[in-house]
């Protein structure tokens, strides 16, 4: 048995997986057949190619998910809200640049995207987030210039020890263009600035339980934030640490 054929089994009826699920109690083929949609011959085929592959076992009569059938089940469920995530918010996703994001990361994510009806409804997700994140310290990457020292970012970095990754560009950037925020932010003792040797290509936040992922399009708007606690904090601690590693203080004064 091959997995693509394991998953094609799974997938080839719309009943299975229903049929796979309640079988995380014993039921005898009767009660599977009252409990579901299913025709009698669709729960018979099922339970005998869930017994071949060994994730259902039998006893008295009554049939029940092995192990094997938990983890199968589990994995299918978090493959099918993964492919879902990216379906709905492919398009804005597309526009996240050098990131290494693992499919687990996004299994029960926040995804928040902009549309032409609210264009603006990933950057104002997570400027609320952050205004009310409960956090011991905070970790952020910015490839824009509007994302440094928002009004949102000032009220956090104020009050919790504070790092900030971005890249030569967008210091430059942000110099020429916003010089009052940038010495305003010279004087928070919280905060410290990194100034990262290669291009910063999308938007990190980090707090104890939660991390925020942001996609930019070329005109620097905040096309899809991703929020998450598990893998996605996860990951996003160790790349924040990655990037933090390899960057230098920056003089903001």
């Amino acid at each position: 048995m091959t997995a693509r054929g394991a998953i094609a089994f799974l997938a080839g009826s719309e009943h299975r997986v229903e049929l796979l699920s309640a079988l995380a109690q014993p039921h005898r083929p009767s009660e599977l057949e009252a409990a579901s949609a299913a025709s009698r011959a669709t729960v018979q085929r099922s339970l005998s190619g869930f017994t071949e592959r060994g994730w259902v076992s039998k006893q008295d009569r009554c049939y029940r998910l092995t192990v094997a059938g938990e983890l199968v089940l589990a994995a299918y469920r978090d493959a099918e809200e993964v492919i879902g995530t990216v379906a709905e918010a492919g398009p804005e996703l597309a526009h996240l640049g050098g990131v290494d994001l693992p499919a687990e990361a996004l299994v029960e994510a926040t995804v928040v995207t902009a549309d032409e009806r609210a264009p603006h409804a990933a950057m104002e997700f997570y400027i609320d987030a952050v205004r009310n994140a409960d956090t011991e310290a905070f970790g952020g990457m910015t490839p824009v210039v509007s994302g440094l020292f928002d009004d949102a970012h000032q009220e956090l970095v104020a009050r919790v020890p504070s790092e900030l990754v971005v890249d030569a560009d967008t210091l430059a950037t942000a110099r020429e263009r916003t010089p009052e925020a940038l010495a305003a932010a010279a004087e928070l003792e919280e905060l410290t600035v990194y100034v990262h040797p290669e291009p910063v290509t999308f938007g990190l936040g980090v707090c104890d339980d939660r991390a925020f992922l942001g996609a930019y399009d070329d005109a620097g708007r905040m096309r899809a934030c991703i929020a998450g606690d598990g893998p996605l904090l996860e990951w996003a601690r160790e790349t924040f640490a990655g990037y933090r590693e390899r960057a230098e203080p920056a003089a903001l004064g």
